[in-house]
């Protein structure tokens, strides 16, 4: 009976052992503490925009479709936008505008509060729809929008922030129109750092029927941990074609032919016509990357086509922008002020009397002076085999799972086993007794 009671204390210890481990688990995903941080990432998919000298404000017109970004920042406040055809934060919130510029007096008369009040009920009506926005401290951190061809999700809560937007095809003006089309935007704070992804690609680009793209992908990220900031990123283009011809792209601009095989005299010669005739020309960012300490941004390279219209009185202009996807990280480590203690005379005869406590002052933690506390016993060693702790061997919720069951079966077979012994032994007469 002695060793089953050893054997369910065993099983005991090991399911304490699962226990404590998937403890520190969890505490292990607690966020990466920072100071302060700005954790932000942006997808764009295909950028237009249009313009023409006549234009009271420039550029005339524009917008991304579809668009995603993502931004996380200090005191735990996280954004998520997912859009489609985004035209820029001030014009998509035509409300705020509105009630910043509305008067609230006319040539010294004061507007009545119910005009007012007219206003601000309805200013929202007039902003764009297509739309999925959420942000932390509303009442729900996931926002969503499904319309036909376009499904939009963003989501915010105090360490992550994301945004996606999925499209099934689309056509824009003279012609323009691509298939599938996805952005996502992503800004973290992990246990060890902040971090920031950004990620498009767009399918079956047809742009006047002279210039057609198979697929544009763009891709950024950054991290950051408060030190040290890196970053990298990439754009590629595939399945390139001018006015029919095989086209490459690299950090000079747009060839005819394939990479490494450029093509002959002839063939340039009819897609550089082509392409004269129709108002294109092309233009390749190069990829940006800066970093400085625990600061760090990438922006991906992009193509970018401009068109000018023939027999175009009006000179409009449009420019198309593939690629470009963004990221920017830049974060402080975070401190922990601990209260000095205040040394004992030495040499002092007179016994010490605690000090009053100081008022306290705005933002200094204060509190009184207390007698010494009792020296804590030394902490009991950690069950360990070959110098490493035994929950460390069942590292993951798998092992964990494990060493929970080994213990759990153990506890009822040593517990198991002396409940029975004490309820089937065979009654005994005591020596003492007497009838």
């Amino acid at each position: 009976m002695r060793l089953r009671r050893y054997v369910g204390v065993a099983g005991a210890v090991l399911t304490s052992l699962a226990i404590s481990s998937a403890l520190q688990s969890a505490g292990a995903q607690t966020p990466v503490n920072f100071g302060s941080y700005t954790i932000s990432a942006t997808a764009p998919g295909w950028e237009m925009w249009e313009d023409q000298p006549s234009a009271n404000a420039h550029p005339e017109g524009g917008g991304q479709a579809p668009y995603s970004t993502s931004a996380l920042s200090a005191g735990g406040r996280g954004y998520g936008l997912s859009s489609v055809a985004w035209p820029g934060a001030t014009f998509a919130n035509a409300d705020k505008v509105a009630l910043l510029l509305f008067p609230r007096d006319v040539q010294g008369v004061p507007i009545p509060d119910a005009v007012i009040g007219l206003v601000e009920q309805n200013g929202g009506q007039a902003n764009y729809p297509a739309r999925a926005e959420a942000r932390t401290g509303e009442n729900r951190p996931d926002a969503a929008f499904d319309a036909q061809g376009a499904k939009l999700k963003a989501h915010a809560d105090p360490v992550l922030a994301q945004a996606t937007a999925t499209m099934t095809g689309a056509t824009g003006q003279a012609g323009f129109s691509f298939g599938n089309a996805e952005t996502i935007a992503t800004s973290v704070l992990t246990s060890t750092a902040g971090q920031a992804t950004a990620s498009s690609k767009i399918t079956n680009i047809d742009i006047g029927g002279v210039i057609k793209i198979d697929s544009v992908t763009s891709d950024a990220s950054a991290t950051t941990d408060g030190v040290t900031a890196s970053s990298t990123g990439l754009t590629v283009v595939q399945g390139m074609t001018i006015a029919g011809q095989k086209a490459y792209v690299d950090d000079t601009g747009v060839h005819i032919g394939e990479s490494g095989q450029p093509a002959n005299a002839a063939l340039s010669q009819i897609a550089n016509q082509a392409l004269t005739e129709a108002g294109f020309s092309f233009y390749v960012s190069q990829p940006q990357q800066e970093s400085d300490g625990a600061t760090g941004s990438y922006t991906a390279g992009a193509l970018y086509i401009q068109w000018k219209p023939p027999e175009n009185p009006a000179e409009n202009i449009f420019v198309i922008a593939l690629g470009a996807s963004r990221v920017a990280v830049t974060a402080a480590p975070g401190s922990t002020f601990t209260a000095p203690t205040t040394p004992s005379p030495i040499g002092s005869s007179t016994p010490s009397v605690a000090p009053s406590a100081p008022s306290a002052s705005p933002g200094i933690a204060s509190s009184p002076a207390t007698s010494a506390s009792p020296t804590a016993p030394a902490a009991a060693p950690t069950p360990s085999v070959g110098g490493r702790p035994i929950a460390a061997t069942f590292d993951g919720l798998g092992g964990q799972a494990v060493l929970a069951l080994a213990g759990t079966g153990l506890m009822f077979f040593g517990f198991r086993r002396v409940a029975d012994d004490i309820v089937d032994r065979a009654p005994s007469t005591c020596p003492l007794e007497t009838t």
